[in-house]
């Protein structure tokens, strides 16, 4: 049925939109330059959802919060620079804070939480999967490979143990 039942308040917001709709974007360059198809996504803040394409049902509130995304999913990212890098097929993770989740990049990296300043920051670009990190830097340092299933609760949990863990 087309595009329509979209709110766009501020420069650019849905710029390249052609048949996405119901979504909702405030602030410059939200759900900007990449809109095409999407729909029922929320974006709140400069560059929130910027590049998405084809996403469904994501919601970035926050300075750049999932500025990179193309095509993901579901994805819940709240706070500056929330989900940054995530540019692929991300689907079903939650990032609230500070650069959470901030260079997760991997279209099968999906189903994490990571809650608090920088937590889970590190994961890159390797298939990361039901991950929970809660506190500040929690799941941060480097990542040398994939992990899967990790929980890590308070400030830099886990930090330097993350490469290729199953804890």
């Amino acid at each position: 049925d087309g595009e329509g039942w979209n709110t766009a308040i501020g420069r650019r917001t849905c710029y390249a939109l052609t048949t996405g709709k119901r979504s909702v974007a405030v602030g410059a360059n939200a759900l900007g330059t990449g809109v095409v198809t999407t729909q029922g996504n929320v974006a709140v803040g400069y560059a929130a959802c910027r590049l998405v394409k084809d996403g469904v049902g994501n919601i970035s509130l926050g300075y750049q919060a999932l500025n990179s995304l193309d095509d993901g999913h579901q994805n819940v990212a709240i706070g500056y620079q929330a989900m940054y890098t995530a540019s692929s097929d991300e689907d079903y993770n939650v990032a609230i804070g500070h650069q959470a989740l901030y260079n997760l990049d991997n279209a099968g990296a999906d189903n994490n939480i990571a809650i608090g300043k920088q937590a889970g920051d590190a994961m890159g670009a390797f298939v990361n999967t039901d991950n929970i990190f809660i506190g500040r830097d929690a799941g941060g340092g480097t990542w040398g490979s994939a992990s899967v299933g990790n929980i890590g609760i308070g400030y830099a949990a886990l930090v330097g143990a993350m490469a290729g863990a199953n804890y």
